[in-house]
């Protein structure tokens, strides 16, 4: 499953709000297990078992979110794709990847436009 670390300029707290802002805005819902840890989700997994590529815009989609502080006083953030949209089929798969890929460019594009994105590393 995608996984891409973005290292930035600056505190995880702002980080943290940066990141935050844009997930709300793309329509993900954020719970966070810790300070800097946290899960993002979007759509209705009932939805994408039941209507399965039917599901559209309204397929389940959940990222894991990690913010660490280097020693230099930059951060890492971690975002990996915690669905694979294999519940909605072939083409759930093709439209969850799309979808990563879209928010990956989006936190990138934040970042640059900010100034403060210093580098990107995807697994």
């Amino acid at each position: 499953m995608p996984t891409s670390t973005f290292f930035v300029s600056g505190d995880p707290e702002r980080a943290r709000t940066t990141i935050h802002d844009l997930l709300t805005r793309m329509g993900f819902t954020l719970q966070y297990s810790g300070p800097f840890n946290g899960v993002a989700e979007r759509g209705s997994k009932g939805a994408t078992i039941a209507a399965g590529a039917l599901a559209g815009s309204n397929q389940h989609l959940r990222v894991k979110l990690a913010l660490a502080q280097d020693p230099n006083g930059n951060t890492a953030i971690t975002l990996a794709s915690d669905t694979t949209g294999m519940a909605a089929g072939l083409i759930g798969v093709r439209r969850a990847s799309k979808a990563y890929n879209e928010l990956f460019a989006s936190v990138r594009g934040t970042f640059q436009q900010a100034g403060v994105l210093l580098g990107e590393s995807q697994a």
